[in-house]
């Protein structure tokens, strides 16, 4: 903190910083800037803001770009200004030194620009996104694609906002009720396509699943929907890695309060997933079995679930136990035996 009076001589200083050969420094004095000054002296800087997000170094142009998001989102009257800063930030997207980094400031930097305008943010996708692809390969579309895929993050950004633009159609009454949203308007079939695209062509794990979680959880989806997205979810499941198999199962779970049949098809992979040494991925596992399973396949799987409970914390124990209890609701013909397996499991274990 400083004295308000030196406030003036701080920021000369750090302006004459914006204007020196070293990016350090010129990258450093953007950031600071960017939390103490107001409207009134953005105007003065605006010209430096500007340069740096065109700037050839990319640490100077992603540093520009996160404190032009800063400033947006300080003030209305800051926002005001930031909007005048479109261009810049598009030349930034499109001929960036560093597009990973660049690339998702930047979508990331016009997304909050357009949030609250509907046919802006389905331009901003259809505009950036790989579904645009189809085009001629000399269009300036397709070459704003190519870079997009240079960009995983860039890419899971505009796949949260397709999601989330495909939720507000919904909640906003823009779609009836028993419309399916891969078939209802045009920007609903837009951003369904973009996220198959995602699905089916990306080539970094983190993109795929972005994609395939997005599609599960749209609202009004029909299962054929979800096939290719559960395909990819299942394949996951096998994973070596812990980060990928643990985020497919917790969206199975999910899908599979809506659509257990179509889950159910994943039942090898999650059976072999209740011995992972992981609790959290072989407790989801059970009681994704559980909501998932029939009558006969649950039979034959309490007897794993009493050795599985054995070597589980009480924090495990009872999620199943919840898992049982809508089980017997829903098969209340089989309620004793169910019931049953609880008394001689809690006697026996507490």
């Amino acid at each position: 903190l400083c004295n308000p009076n030196d406030v003036i001589i701080v920021t000369s200083c750090l302006t004459k910083d914006m204007a020196c050969d070293i990016d350090l420094y010129r990258a450093n004095a953007l950031r600071v800037l960017s939390c103490i000054i107001d409207s009134s002296m953005l105007g003065a800087i605006e010209r430096y803001v500007k340069q740096a997000i065109v700037d050839h170094s990319p640490y100077v142009a992603s540093a520009a770009l996160v404190s032009a998001i800063q400033l947006f989102q300080s003030s209305v009257d800051c926002a005001a200004i930031c909007k005048r800063w479109i261009t810049e930030t598009q030349q930034a997207i499109e001929n960036g030194a560093n597009p990973r980094m660049m690339q998702f400031h930047g979508i990331a930097f016009l997304y909050l620009i357009k949030a609250h305008d509907r046919l802006g943010v389905s331009k901003l996708i259809s505009q950036y996104s790989a579904a645009s692809s189809s085009s001629s390969p000399s269009s300036p579309t397709s070459a704003k694609s190519t870079l997009l895929q240079k960009s995983p993050l860039a890419a899971v950004c505009l796949i949260r906002y397709t999601s989330k633009l495909l939720h507000d159609e919904v909640m906003s009454g823009r779609i009836q009720t028993d419309c399916s949203i891969s078939n209802a308007s045009q920007i609903c079939r837009d951003g369904f396509q973009f996220l198959q695209s995602c699905l089916l062509t990306a080539t970094t794990d983190i993109v795929v699943y972005e994609a395939a979680r997005a599609i599960c959880t749209l609202p009004n989806t029909e299962p054929e929907d979800l096939h290719a997205s559960i395909q990819v979810l299942n394949v996951y499941l096998t994973s070596d890695k812990s980060c990928p198999k643990l985020a497919a199962i917790q969206t199975l779970a999910l899908v599979a309060n809506r659509y257990p049949r179509l889950v159910s098809k994943c039942q090898d992979e999650l059976q072999r997933l209740i011995s992972n040494r992981n609790k959290t991925v072989a407790t989801l596992a059970v009681t994704t079995l559980l909501k998932t399973g029939t009558e006969d396949s649950i039979s034959e799987l309490l007897p794993k679930l009493s050795s599985f409970m054995r070597h589980v914390e009480d924090e495990y124990r009872i999620i199943v136990v919840q898992s049982l209890r809508k089980l017997c609701l829903t098969y209340p013909h089989r309620h004793e035996f169910f019931v049953s397996f609880l008394y001689d499991f809690l006697r026996n274990d507490g």
